[in-house]
């Protein structure tokens, strides 16, 4: 499992050559006087070591070659000596045929009796034995520094390894350890060696799709199977997808091939005899040859010039066959050369061939001649004059658009043959494009269907199944996901690493980016499964944060700058999502003092800190990332100066037009407003997100999704939890506009905040209407012709979303009801606020004009009060300009006013009145009013 957006992103600056290692300063020390022949020399390992263990076939010496000449300083006999290493200063272990010894230097005078070494002179050791331990040493043994010996054994045909404890002076007074003890390190699974070769076995694999595979065998046989099998456990001899014939060889290398003529593929291959065969896609075979000493490695398929519909079979050896696709001929053989192949490239009549000592051969293949071999300068040179098409061979970069790839490489190991690298992202936009794909004729049942046996097939083998016997009967029961027999692994840099066992522990108890890794891939698939079942959730959650609590103690927890990585570059929208999951969770583990040292760790590399060349890189990003996700959630764990420090780094990113992480700005200053709010100019950070939510779509970075929508979801949640900050910011921005053009885009922004969230506007309607009727002031021609349409697209949204606001199209009115009970009569002919209409004393919910607009209808549910207004024109209102019309009465009540009462019918929140409140005029003089399923009826 792969996921490649991580990789290629921690590359970002790759070590330089080291360069070669050269030798000076060769000293004489003469010649070691050993009889026999040497076997081998031991020097000890020290900071400058001067004494030198040596041995031959016959004796056994140390010598001191601190001075300028050897001088011996002790010796013994010994024969058929397998190894010696040092195991202390003066202790050694020496393994024979037959047995293992420990012996000491003892230091001792010309007599040869025993002394201290800081009372002998020229210091002279005697080699005696200290202990030995019979046992028989294998082919492979190794000394160990401390004395110990690992060595394989063989036992049933099976390869153990083992490790027997000698004694040295590091491990204390004799008998202070066990001596002489071995155990057994590590041991095959249950197939011997023997069953092993018996059953053939997979040496080679090309995944096609999802749905074919094709599989080679140590038998010469190929067969087909899905992923979907592969997962479950696929047995060849239960697939009626088997070759016929099968190679005189191990299956080595599998191609897919396009005819161009005929429009069908075929399926090349070669096993390790040197052999290649063709077979068609139902696996029957063609074609064979056996013409290379080395099995085949690359296929080119050529479509251009007189070698149309032909294609090159390369060896491992660089020796180069043509066969022509049209009757599965052999044409000829380029033999190769004393250095590896790298370049093939092709003309209209030449064959240059390039290798690895910058020699290249030229081929003429219309007479299948070889006219010269030249250097790298002269195939620039002729490369540079055109005409030529030009191929890499043995190129180990994946496809990167591919879901599922074989390991590259020649030689591989029997686990690497029998492995797949699966591209989680790649899987995940794949299975997303299913539904939309061109000539998709599959009804929607069957493509879920489809997308769940995927799911469940690669979850399979991913899961750790043991850690939690209910989350096991989920997967079982309910998700159809059950134990697979293969092994999962990691790929990162070209690196694959498998973790062998059925319960899969291994691979949570790693390393923190090996679990980030493996708990992305789990939690992203299972969030598309949940699209199709809610139990997919909780196993989802439980490898979210509970999982830590099942592996114990071991567990590793995933890496926060490999998640952050993820989150900001991951091409997968589901992969991003699940990595953000993934992180929170994270944060949620780590205590107070883990937090201060996490941010203190990442605080410096913050961008506002940087300079201009490094504001906007990786680490930076990571850097705002990772602090800025922990102070939304532990704001008060944080000094105040990280905080502003923060702050004025998300304010540089969002107002940087070319910054490539502007989404990262926008996401944190979403969901942690009200805390930045306080270190910035919130009222520019505001105004910087309706310029993103509103100038359209915009160029953004690789892998991240368009800011504008980020934007615009961004203004809703600070819509709702900061109301009067942006009710503010908006009534600024429309009534004092930097332009007429910022005017109008806010303008569009409320429209879009009415339709998505039209309860975060609800109760500051009527400062929002005051200022879109104050822009429409006839005393600026131009700006209120430049916004006329706009303002008037928003005041009809709101009329017909919000039942408190009515308008009457002849007379120019707006009526505006308020949480208080009055009612504000504006005149848009003059843009200004005519009279207030006070008679309801709590919020009024509705209201509405009548056809001929000489009567309001008010409605307040809190109150169960209709009353109804005479807001006609009339010859008073010449004279009291600004004062509401006469009721028919002295005083400022209604015209008319109707109590009732309905019960539970009137009993509903703010955005029920938005749905369930609806006025229908019979006349000019009767109104119906339904709320909810009771209707009312009233004279007006």
């Amino acid at each position: 499992m792969g996921l490649k957006s991580s990789d290629n992103l921690s590359q970002e600056a790759k070590e330089e050559d080291a360069g070669r290692i050269l030798l000076t300063n060769t000293v004489d020390l003469g010649l070691l006087p050993l009889s026999g022949t040497a076997k081998a020399l031991r020097p000890f390992d020290s900071a400058s070591p001067s004494l030198v263990l040596a041995w031959s076939n016959e004796t056994l010496s140390v010598f001191d070659i601190g001075g300028e000449v050897v001088r011996p300083i002790g010796s013994t006999e010994v024969h058929a000596v397998r190894d010696a290493q040092w195991s202390g200063k003066n202790a050694l272990t020496i393994a024979f045929d037959d047995r293992v010894e420990t012996r000491d230097l003892v230091t001792v005078d010309a007599d040869n009796d025993e002394v201290r070494p800081e009372h002998a002179g020229h210091v002279s050791a005697m080699i005696e034995t200290r202990r030995s331990c019979t046992f028989s040493v294998s082919k492979h043994c190794v000394l160990a520094g401390t004395g110990d010996v690992v060595a394989t054994r063989l036992k049933n045909g099976r390869q153990r390894l083992q490790l027997t404890t000698m004694w040295s002076p590091e491990r204390g007074p004799v008998g202070s350890a066990p001596d002489g003890r071995t155990r057994l390190v590590w041991k095959p699974r249950k197939d011997s060696v023997a069953k092993t070769l018996a059953t053939p076995r997979i040496t080679s694999m090309l995944p096609v799709d999802l749905d074919h595979v094709i599989l080679g065998y140590s038998d010469g046989l190929l067969a087909q199977c899905s992923l979907v099998q592969l997962a479950r456990g696929f047995v060849r001899s239960q697939s009626g997808h088997l070759s016929d014939i099968p190679l005189a060889g191990s299956i080595a290398s599998i191609h897919v091939v396009r005819n161009q003529r005929s429009g069908q593929n075929v399926i090349v291959g070669g096993a390790d005899d040197g052999s290649v065969a063709i077979w068609s896609l139902d696996l029957k075979l063609l074609a064979r040859w056996i013409v290379f000493t080395e099995p085949l490695a690359e296929v080119i398929c050529l479509t251009t010039g007189r070698l149309k519909e032909c294609m090159f079979c390369i060896s491992r050896d660089g020796t180069l066959g043509l066969v022509a696709l049209d009757g599965y001929q052999l044409l000829y053989l380029v033999p190769a050369s004393v250095a590896p192949l790298r370049k093939v490239c092709v003309s209209e009549d030449n064959l240059l061939l390039l290798y690895a000592d910058n020699r290249a051969r030229l081929w003429d293949t219309r007479t299948r001649e070889f006219w010269r071999s030249t250097n790298a300068d002269k195939v620039d040179e002729m490369l540079k004059q055109g005409g030529w098409t030009e191929w890499p061979i043995s190129s180990t970069l994946p496809d990167e658009s591919a879901v599922l790839t074989a390991l590259s490489g020649e030689e591989k190991l029997p686990d690497a043959a029998a492995s797949l690298v699966l591209d989680v992202e790649a899987l995940l936009v794949h299975l997303a494009a299913l539904t939309y794909a061109k000539g998709n004729d599959l009804p929607a049942s069957a493509i879920l269907a489809m997308k769940r046996d995927y799911l469940s097939a690669v979850l399979s083998v991913l899961l750790s199944f043991g850690t939690s016997e209910e989350i096991d009967r989920v997967c079982l029961d309910n998700l159809d996901v059950i134990p697979s027999n293969a092994a999962p692994g990691i790929c990162r840099h070209g690196a694959i690493t498998i973790f062998p066992g059925y319960r899969g522990l291994s691979a949570w108890t790693t390393s923190p980016v090996v679990s980030a890794t493996r708990a992305v891939g789990i939690i992203s698939l299972l969030q598309v499964l949940a699209q199709q079942t809610d139990d997919a959730h909780t196993v989802s959650a439980f490898y979210a944060a509970s999982l830590a609590h099942s592996v114990g103690f071991t567990y590793k927890a995933p890496n926060l700058a490999y998640l952050a990585r993820l989150c900001l570059h991951s091409p997968a929208a589901d992969v991003r999502d699940a990595a953000r999951v993934r992180f929170d969770a994270g944060i949620t583990r780590l205590g107070d003092v883990e937090i201060s040292e996490v941010v203190e760790s990442w605080q410096l590399l913050l961008p506002y800190l940087q300079t201009d060349a490094h504001k906007e890189s990786l680490m930076s990003a990571l850097s705002l990332f990772i602090c800025g996700t922990i102070a939304v959630e532990k704001y008060t764990l944080l000094h105040t100066t990280s905080l502003t420090n923060l702050a004025k780094s998300i304010a540089l990113y969002l107002h940087d037009e070319r910054c490539p992480y502007r989404a990262l700005a926008i996401d944190l200053c979403s969901r942690g407003f009200p805390v930045w709010q306080q270190y910035v100019d919130a009222v520019e950070m505001l105004r910087a997100l309706f310029a993103l939510a509103t100038a359209g779509r915009k160029d953004s970075a690789p892998h991240q999704p368009a800011v504008g929508q980020q934007a615009r979801t961004a203004v809703l949640h600070i819509a709702s939890g900061n109301t009067p900050l942006f009710m503010t910011t908006v009534s600024m921005d429309i009534l004092q506009p930097k332009s007429v053009q910022h005017r109008k885009s806010v303008m569009q922004l409320v429209i879009f905040l009415i339709h998505k969230k039209p309860l975060a506007l609800y109760s500051n309607l009527p400062r929002l209407v005051e200022a879109v009727v104050k822009s429409l002031d006839p005393n600026s021609t131009a700006d209120r012709d430049a916004v006329l349409d706009s303002a008037t697209e928003i005041l009809g949204h709101i009329v017909d979303s919000y039942p408190t606001v009515d308008f009457h199209g002849p007379t120019q009115r707006l009526a505006v009801g308020t949480s208080e009970g009055a009612v504000v009569m504006y005149d848009l002919k003059t843009a200004t606020r005519l009279y207030v209409l006070e008679g309801h004393k709590k919020r009024t919910t509705a209201c509405a004009f009548s056809p001929d607009g000489r009567r309001l209808v008010t409605l307040s549910l809190e109150e169960s009060t209709v009353l109804v207004w005479k807001v006609g024109s009339s010859f008073t209102s010449f004279f009291m300009p600004g004062a509401p019309p006469r009721q028919g009465h002295s005083g400022s009540d209604p015209y008319k006013t109707y109590n009732f009462n309905i019960g539970d019918e009137g009993v509903m929140s703010v955005g029920g009145t938005l749905e369930f409140i609806k006025f229908e005029w019979a006349s000019d003089r009767s109104v119906r009013i339904k709320i909810r399923g009771a209707t009312l009826t009233f004279s007006t």
